[in-house]
């Protein structure tokens, strides 16, 4: 009988070092209830959620001696419950919708180990407020960051060349964006409908902007384009309906800023409006979209040197009453005019000419023929402060603004606290722009440190403040 029971105890002891060891594997490997799978020939794995179902994931860098390199396409989409997650060194790829609609997610941190993020990453994770991305990927995937609604700010690693097609998308919340002097392409979609960014910085690294990478992102107000942007095939800012400013670096030799307009210089096509827009005398044509969603926009007179308005040019100004259209414009294509519920459209041809394409005017407004305007009477000088730069700068920066009468313009530079720094200008001005430089000193001539300034213009009649950031 004893030694039946010395058997027995041998047997428990033996069952409890088992389970120790089990317990103990479970732990060196991370979250239980995880799912590998071998990749790469054999020599690694990849990971997904299989049976876990914690608040936490601890993802282990090793699986059965090997290596885990990947998380898994769709690895942890869908998954609710989680509310953060540990990624190793180990991970280079996070696979295609790996994190999609992991709505409870609140926060990561993905390592410098990680080189690839692949499309639909984390799109529709509502709940992410901070992303702190790896310092080697080169491209952010398309729709990687879509629908991410309490995302508030993001910087993107130098390194990074291509923002990817929707990468944004519907981040509401997002209003503070770096983007790094690497990206030479921003893809179309790219920051739509991100209603709460009000101020971008554009890298002078870029090349390339598709259309309506900002379509819908009606808190920006002005937008800079940088001296290397060569190819801009339409409008990028579709629907930002309180932009006011485009500017273009004096630098570039493709496109110009003018008359609140963004204009093509090869062939003096306008491609994007703005609700401010006086559209210059040298312009030939009104691009496909030019004004798309500018429903600020109230009234426009299109000057003697355009020919043609293209399709949709106007599409969705659902404020604007008034337009004349010249008889040099021997061209008006499709719906140009679709969706202006209270637009009156006045044309200085006597009847229809034979270029305007059938259903130019497809929701047949009223047409008043035979009209008579004076173009050089409209395009007077508008009184506002129309923006610097660079933006953010160093060391210093060029203010734009312009006077509708000649009188005394006083600009002055505060710090954040609203304390003055420096008394920029207090002159009489003609009517017209005009450019003064501030050189990032007080009124002591001491250079001022890094940070966010503000500008202000006064006149006789009007008072704007703008903001601007000095790096350094």
């Amino acid at each position: 009988m004893k030694r039946k029971k010395t058997i027995l105890g041998k047997c428990n002891y033996i069952f409890l070092v088992i389970l120790l060891f089990n317990a103990i594997s479970l732990l060196a490997q991370g979250t239980p209830g995880l799912s590998f799978t071998l990749i790469d020939d054999g020599t690694a794995y990849e990971v997904r959620k299989g049976t876990a179902n914690e608040a936490h994931i601890e993802i282990p860098d090793t699986y059965d001696g090997l290596p885990v390199t990947r998380i898994a396409r769709m690895g942890f989409s869908e998954f609710y419950t989680m509310t953060s997650i540990h990624i190793p060194d180990s991970v280079t790829i996070i696979g295609e919708n790996a994190f999609r609609l992991s709505s409870n997610l609140t926060s990561i941190n993905i390592p410098n180990s990680v080189t690839r993020i692949e499309n639909f990453a984390f799109t529709g994770c509502s709940g992410l407020t901070s992303v702190t991305l790896s310092e080697n990927i080169t491209s952010i995937g398309r729709w990687g960051f879509s629908n991410c609604e309490s995302l508030t700010s993001i910087i993107i690693p130098i390194g990074v060349t291509r923002i990817g097609e929707n990468a944004f998308e519907w981040c509401t919340n997002l209003n503070n964006v770096i983007i790094p002097e690497s990206v030479t392409i921003i893809e179309r979609l790219a920051f739509r409908y991100c209603t709460s960014l009000s101020d971008i910085s554009l890298p002078e690294s870029l090349t390339f902007i598709q259309p309506d990478v900002f379509a819908g992102c009606n808190s920006l107000t002005t937008i800079t384009i940088p001296n290397n942007v060569a190819t801009i095939i339409s409008n990028p800012f579709t629907f930002c309906s309180s932009l006011e400013t485009i500017l273009v670096s004096p630098e570039n030799n493709y496109f110009r800023g003018e008359g609140n307009s963004l204009i093509r210089n090869s062939d003096n096509e306008l491609i994007s409006g703005t609700k401010n827009s006086v559209i210059p005398n040298n312009v030939t044509r009104i691009s496909s979209g030019a004004f798309v969603g500018s429903t600020n926009l109230t009234s426009l007179i299109v000057p003697n040197s355009v020919i043609s308005i293209d399709s949709g040019a106007f599409y969705s100004c659902t404020n604007l009453s008034y337009i004349f259209i010249p008889s040099s414009v021997t061209s008006i294509y499709y719906a140009a005019f679709r969706d202006c519920p209270i637009l009156t459209i006045y044309a200085e041809a006597e009847s229809q000419p034979e270029g305007w394409q059938e259903g130019w005017n497809i929701d047949d407004r009223p047409v008043i023929w035979g009209s008579v305007s004076e173009y050089d009477d409209y395009v007077v000088a508008r009184t506002e402060l129309i923006g610097n730069y660079p933006n953010p700068f160093n060391p210093e920066t060029t203010i734009s603004f312009s006077v509708a009468k000649a009188g005394n313009v006083n600009i002055s530079i505060y710090n954040i606290k609203g304390q003055l720094v420096k008394s920029l200008v207090n002159n009489e001005y003609s009517a017209g722009e005009h450019n003064v430089i501030w050189n990032g000193s007080d009124n002591n001539g001491r250079n001022v440190g890094s940070g966010v300034y503000f500008y202000q213009m006064q006149t006789d009649d009007d008072v704007f403040v703008r903001r601007m950031v000095l790096l350094k």
